[in-house]
């Protein structure tokens, strides 16, 4: 006689599948966004923005990935074994449903991304990068689709190596392009020097800036940077982030040149790194980061502070006419 008795729903089925759900929509949208930025950063093109130096969204999928996956892999093998051991809670009402969602939603993914592929090739706007950002798209939805369909199958359970399997190589290609994440975007000891090399930028604008002032309002150039120090104002010389060293600076006598002729040296940990093209669209307009006049990093700031890796000197002349010297101020009677 056929039993009629149905699986009942326990706390412990609801969360384990609630989890699931969230882990594999998480784990989905980080590594889309993931293959997205690497194959910007991999196929610059002249119409899209700048990329982010700091490569923030890359290190946030990667972040993403690295906690999402395993507590997706964790939570899927409680749910096999579970479902090993209680056959009838395969036919549980909630489980069934997340799969069908699962299916509708991968479903949808894959014909919009066609529509889209189709759209843009009709306007003549296909190029590398968006060929591969639909390829990437369709590969993990019909990934995620084929899973659940053959989990909805109870394929799994009648071989349950294939389940293994897949999960054996969805971790294979997931752990293989974190580390091509890391080898393109480089490595947390990358992101500190370019962040010491920003500083350094940063503090020999700023150096410039008061050489310029001191030329201005003075008539003539310093011979070392110590005369710029203003107990009054409290400006005081930037040093070197890291080490603490003096930048190097050599005035007209050192020089041996014009009046006007300075040059600024600092040691670099990174090369300035040509990121033009590496960033994504908005609305067809290039995107935009904080400007450079705000803080200077190797991609925002202009090519006079362009350098290689090691000491860079930077030499300027002070265009008089552009920047003439300051009348003095009327002495008070």
């Amino acid at each position: 006689m056929e039993s009629n008795h149905k699986p009942q729903l326990t706390a412990k089925d609801f969360f384990l599948q609630i989890g699931i759900i969230v882990a594999l929509y998480v784990f989905a949208i980080s590594f889309i966004t993931f293959l997205f930025e690497i194959i910007n950063y991999s196929f610059p093109d002249r119409l899209a923005g700048f990329a982010d130096p700091y490569s923030y969204s890359i290190r946030f999928a990667i972040s993403t990935l690295v906690v999402s996956f395993p507590i997706l892999l964790f939570l899927l093998n409680i749910l096999s074994k579970d479902l090993l051991k209680n056959v009838a809670k395969r036919e549980l009402a909630l489980r069934r449903w997340f799969i069908y969602l699962t299916i509708f939603i991968t479903s949808v993914t894959v014909a919009v991304d066609l529509i889209v592929l189709v759209h843009t090739f009709l306007g003549g706007e296909i190029t590398t990068r968006f060929i591969l950002k639909v390829i990437a798209v369709g590969f993990v939805a019909l990934s995620i689709f084929g899973f659940s369909f053959r989990d909805l199958r109870g394929d799994f359970f009648v071989k349950p190596k294939s389940r293994k399997i897949s999960l054996w190589a969805t971790s294979i290609i997931v752990i293989s392009l974190v580390v091509w994440g890391f080898v393109v975007v480089g490595s947390p000891n990358h992101f500190r020097n370019l962040r010491d090399d920003s500083q350094r930028v940063n503090d020999l604008q700023n150096i410039q800036q008061e050489l310029l002032y001191k030329y201005q309002n003075e008539g003539a150039l310093p011979n070392s940077l110590s005369e710029l120090e203003d107990k009054f104002s409290g400006y005081v010389v930037a040093t070197d982030p890291k080490t603490g060293e003096a930048y190097g600076y050599k005035g007209p006598a050192a020089l041996a040149t014009t009046t006007l002729t300075f040059e600024l040296c600092a040691n670099f940990a990174e090369k300035t790194e040509d990121l033009a093209g590496r960033g994504d669209y908005s609305n067809g307009y290039s995107v935009s980061y904080p400007s450079k006049d705000m803080y200077y990093d190797p991609t925002f700031g202009n090519s006079n502070w362009n350098h290689e890796a090691g000491v860079a000197c930077f030499q300027r002349t002070i265009d008089p006419i552009k920047y003439p010297v300051n009348p003095p101020a009327p002495r008070p009677l």
